[in-house]
This record gives structure tokens, sequence and C-alpha cells, in this order.
């Protein structure tokens, strides 16, 4: 798909806005946390609950494919073209779910390209860190946003010969990094065992709160909780450019660059590309075999950010080489199987929309997305890509504007005046892609952070100014539980006389993944992991090893896989 050669369209004047989450005003939050709280406490089977509107995404894999190692079981759509516009249906779903149930405001973003100063230290926005809310005049309660307690057990039915080991019991509460997620029959005495240490931390920093409290002594936010530091310094190491939590200075360790690749992402002009990485991954591919003379450039798909950023709130941390912070972190959001149980999932997509929203403006595609004819088969057009086939879609079908994106239903002859509702009649048609590519026919707009107002594009610099690219291309899934990176190394030789030169981690790559591999036949069928990394701060490469690494959450020192250089564009 590229973009269309219609003039650029702005249809959404006047229509209410997505906003930064951290500019709502006190009200707003209020209304923003009751809503949710309402469709939390619903029956799980009712149509608007969180617990069946987080289960659309993957477990407890519901519906065609069900227990069918052949299938995905949930509805997502990961590496291939219908990821931005299935999760853009997705958000809204949820959306107007929390609007039937008292929200007076659109769903926010989360802006994660805020930018950190001295004054102002980069950390998640506050309502996501605190356990506790309270509204003037009330109780404080549970806060909806911190987690989301299971009111139903879910069971991996994929996974038969592996213990069951993806299990979430009735009663579970969703975690991030540092605590783990794992409750499965091989792993809760060593979860328990984990989450009470990292409780305990809490537990002590809340007590001394108190204990400042009463000495009328000012005490500190909820930021600077030990376990909410550890978030927020893993997520800071993945997203910003040169910016490091003040224990880890380089050379020893480098930034993720997820900032970067935001603003890289848009400076794409094909949507088969930017929608999502088998695309970019077989571009690339391509750029590699015909480097001599090509003119084309190495480019990053909006699907690279958004699986690094599950990563970084799950607990798979930026090699190093301190590596760890904490050994055994697993968090929701970490794996596709449940990341959409914690809540802060809806704000982190609703933020990749806005990119995509913003993608759509500059390339004049805010109300028509079409298949470009160089794209027709490509790698990331059929559903056998990436994941494998969702419920309702054979191993062998070509995906379009025309797919349907289930399992979101339509309301059947709608009100031209008024913004298309999503409907809870099975009866009512499938909701399509082109049916969300322009968002006036939503009902909102977004209210652009400023990082990306400046500048139609996002900041300079990115892939295509890198002199250097790493392609690693021998990595199987075959054997990996979860999530992991891709991370290359650099070491320059030794001078005569002098102490050898510390290896430095020169780029990484997220590589978003299902928990149990063996089990999934499709996965089975789509092993191989290919990447191409912007070495972007190595200025030269004489005198320099140059290797690659997988990192695990068994393997945090990464198993070695050969790397190829080349020059960049």
């Amino acid at each position: 798909m590229s973009q269309s050669d219609k003039p650029n369209k702005t249809p959404t004047k006047g229509l209410p806005q997505r906003k930064d989450i951290r500019n709502l005003s006190t009200k707003e939050q209020n209304n923003l946390i009751t809503a949710f709280k309402a469709i939390q406490a619903l029956d799980p089977d009712h149509p608007d609950s969180f617990f069946k509107i987080a289960s659309y995404h993957g477990a407890p894999f519901r519906g065609a494919g069900y227990a069918n190692q052949n299938w995905w079981g949930g509805y997502c759509n990961h590496g291939n073209i219908l990821f931005p516009t299935w999760h853009r249906a997705y958000t809204l779903r949820l959306e107007q779910s929390l609007e039937r149930h008292g929200l007076k405001i659109k769903l926010p973003y989360w802006n994660e390209l805020e930018e950190m100063t001295k004054e102002k230290p980069w950390s998640l926005p506050e309502i996501f860190l605190k356990p506790k809310w309270q509204i003037k005049g009330h109780e404080p309660f549970d806060n909806p946003l911190y987690s989301y307690k299971y009111q139903h057990n879910i069971v991996d039915h994929a996974s038969p010969k592996d213990g069951v080991q993806y299990t979430k019991p009735k009663g579970y509460t969703t975690v991030r990094y540092p605590f783990t997620g794992l409750y499965g029959p091989r792993d809760i005495e060593d979860s328990k065992y984990h989450n009470k240490y990292y409780q305990n931390l809490k537990d002590k920093f809340y007590e001394e709160q108190e204990k400042k409290k009463k000495l009328h002594e000012e005490p500190l936010g909820d930021q600077e909780e030990p376990c909410n530091k550890l978030l927020n310094d893993n997520i800071r190491m993945w997203l910003e450019d040169d910016k490091y939590p003040p224990d880890v200075a380089p050379p020893h360790s480098r930034t993720a660059k997820l900032k970067r690749s935001y603003h890289d992402c848009l400076k794409v002009e094909d949507y088969t590309v930017f929608s999502n990485t088998t695309s970019a991954q077989a571009w690339n591919d391509q750029y590699y075999h015909d480097q001599e003379g090509n003119k084309d450039k190495i480019l990053v798909s909006l699907e690279t950010p958004h699986n690094g950023m599950h990563l970084a709130l799950g607990g798979v941390e930026v090699p190093s080489q301190l590596m760890s912070y904490v050994r055994n972190a697993n968090g929701d959001m970490g794996e596709n199987n449940t990341a959409a149980f914690d809540p802060i999932f809806y704000f982190h997509h609703s933020f990749i929309d806005l990119i995509f929203w913003k993608w759509q403006l500059h390339n004049h595609s805010t109300t028509e997305l079409k298949i470009d004819k160089k794209f027709e088969d490509y790698p990331g057009t059929s559903s056998v890509d990436g994941q494998g086939p969702t419920p309702g879609m054979t191993g062998a079908d070509f995906l379009s504007m025309d797919t349907p994106l289930r399992p979101f239903h339509k309301v059947n002859d709608p009100d031209p005046n008024k913004p298309l509702q999503l409907s809870t009649d099975r009866e009512d048609p499938f909701l399509k892609s082109k049916d969300v590519v322009d968002i006036s026919r939503l009902g909102y707009d977004y209210k652009m952070p400023k990082e990306l107002s400046d500048d139609p594009v996002g900041a300079p610099g990115g892939a295509p100014g890198s002199s250097y690219f790493a392609r690693v291309s021998d990595v199987s899934r075959a054997d990996i539980q979860g999530s992991f990176v891709i991370a290359v190394w650099t070491q320059k030789d030794a001078e005569k006389g002098k102490e050898e030169p510390c290896r430095e981690m020169a780029a990484c790559y997220p590589v978003l993944n299902r928990w149990n591999v063996a089990d999934c036949a499709n996965c089975q069928s789509h092993l191989d992991v290919k990447a191409l990394l912007p070495l972007h701060d190595t200025e030269s490469l004489d005198n320099t090893t140059v290797t690659a690494r997988v990192h695990t959450r068994d393997n945090h020192l990464g198993t070695e896989i050969t790397a190829h250089v080349v020059r960049g564009n």
C-alpha cells in the first residue's frame, strides 16, 4: 500500500481530541479512572467488560483456531499490513465501551517521545504508577490503570507438551517490570519468591512515606518507589538516544533508541513497509542483496518501536555489560498472549495510532490507503506471514483494505452524520480497514505533542544517515520462550600497552515473541528472524570486531551469532 495521490485532507478539525495523558485535568483524570473501574467491574461475559475486550488480543484463545496449533488463536494482527488498522479498531472498541460507562473524554495517549530535562526527569506518567487512587471526598481505591485482577483463569491450550506453562489463575493481578507474571506449574514457586522480594521493597517504601507524613516531612512521589524506579530506568534505556540512568554510563551500555525509531518510521513513504516488521525486513533484505548502486534506504517500520516498548514494560532489558538489574522479570506487556490485560496497553496503542495518523497526514493518506503494485504478494501481505492466520482466515488469505477486522462489527446502516459505531450484534457486518482509515469517521482527532508538531516527519537523524549496518539472519525462535533481543556488539582491538577496550552494545532489535513457539505449528514454519540494524554512533569500524548476540530471559549474556556489516546509505 502506498500514499494516495489525492491532496491531503485534514477532516478532523473541531472533533474531540485524544490528548497526552499527562495533560489531563484532575477532573478528566478522575473521569478516566472511574470509567476504567466500571468496565473492569463488569461481568467478564459482558460485551463491554475489560476482560472480554482484553481477551480479543491473544489469550484465552477463543474463537476459530482454539487449541489449534496451526492458528494464532487470538484476533490481533502482527507482522502484516493489518497491524495499524486492526489496533486502531481495537482502541476504538475500548474507547466506545468506556464512553458507554461514563467516559466524557477521548482515550488519551502516553506520549513516549516526551523530552527529559534536568528540571523534569523522565518517568512514566504517575497515573500508571499509583497503586491506589483517591478522588476528593472519597476513600482510596485500587487504581484500575495500575493493574487488573483476572476475573477468570486463563489456560494456554496451545501448549499441551509444556505443562500448560503460560497460565494465569483467577485472581492473578497484572504486573510490569521488575515483577514476573509466570504462574504455570513449573514457574509458580519461583515467581512467588521473586515477587515477594520486590513487593517487600514496595511495602517498606510506603511504610516510610507514612512515617514522613506523620513527621510532617515531604514524602517522595510514587515514581521514586524502588520498583517504579527500576521500571522507569528500563523504559528510559529503551527510549532515549543519549540519556542514561544515573548508575549506567557509556561506554558499557548504549540505549536502544526507540525514540529515533519512531521518527525514522515516519520517513517511510510506502504503507506496506511502514506498517509491519515482516515487510520492512523483506525490503531491507533486498537492500542488503542489491547494495551495489542501490539508491533505496534501510527503513524502519512502525511495529519495531511498538515491539520495543512492549519489551520495556514487560521486563526485557537493553543488553549491556551490566546486565542484569533484575533477573527473571516477566511482565504481562512483554508477551503477546496477555499484553492487553495490562491497562497501559491501550495508552501505548493510542500513541501508536497517533504515529499512524501523523504518517497519514504527511503522506496524504487520510482518506484512502491503496496497495501499490510493487507490493502485491509481498511478505506481510498474507495471513500466513508473521504470527499466522487469525480466526476466520485460512492460511493463504491475501490481506487488503477489504479484509474483515475480526471480531469487530460495525452498526449496519449507520447515520452518516454521526461517527461510526462498533456493534455488539454479530449479525452486523464486520469492520474493515477501509472503514478506519479516516479517523474523522471514528469521531476523534489528536492533540499533537510538540515533539511531533514542529517537524512533519519527526526529528532529524535515524537510519538514513547511518554509516554502517549489521545484518543478522541465522536467528531461530525454535527454542526461545517469550520475547527477546538481538544485539550487535563492537570491540576495538587493544593498543599495545593498554587494557583491552570493553565490548559496546551498538544496536539492538526487539522481537515480540509468542511464549510457546515449540507448540505452535505455524510458528515452526516461520522460525527465522532477520534484521538489519543501523550502527548509529559508529563512525569507523577500523580495527573493530563486530559480533551479534541473541539475548533471552534464560540467557541474559546472549548466544553469539554471525553479523555481516554493510555500508549504509
